[in-house]
């Protein structure tokens, strides 16, 4: 937003107070065009603290929410990803949906 004559600003347009991340990567934003805006967080799903290794570590979640609403579409189970890195971030092309744990996995999008 800006004012003539004063330094641009920006205000908060939405918010989740629900959802919680505890080590998420930077979030990345697909939309067709100027519709359907999904922002795509993947969060290791434990405290920056915790080790990556062990028998007891929990996978990450990948989420979908949506850009206007700050509703969740969707996220991946707790098990459908296998163990990675903390701050990881999902990479999207062509409707695909690539996500680098300890191997590359891939979910294809799907319209409304």
């Amino acid at each position: 937003m800006t004012i003539p004559w004063q330094p641009a600003y920006l205000a908060v347009d939405g918010q989740d107070s629900k959802l919680r991340f505890l080590s998420a990567g930077s979030p990345v934003v697909t939309s067709n065009g100027s519709l359907d805006a999904i922002v795509w967080v993947m969060d290791a799903n434990l405290y920056r603290s915790q080790p990556l290794i062990g028998p007891k570590v929990p996978h990450p979640i990948l989420y979908a929410v949506d850009a206007l609403t700050m509703k969740v579409l969707w996220s991946s189970n707790p098990s459908q990803l296998d163990v990675g890195g903390k701050y990881s971030t999902a990479t999207i092309a062509r409707g695909i949906v690539f996500v680098g744990t300890d191997r590359i996995q891939a979910f294809g999008l799907t319209g409304k």
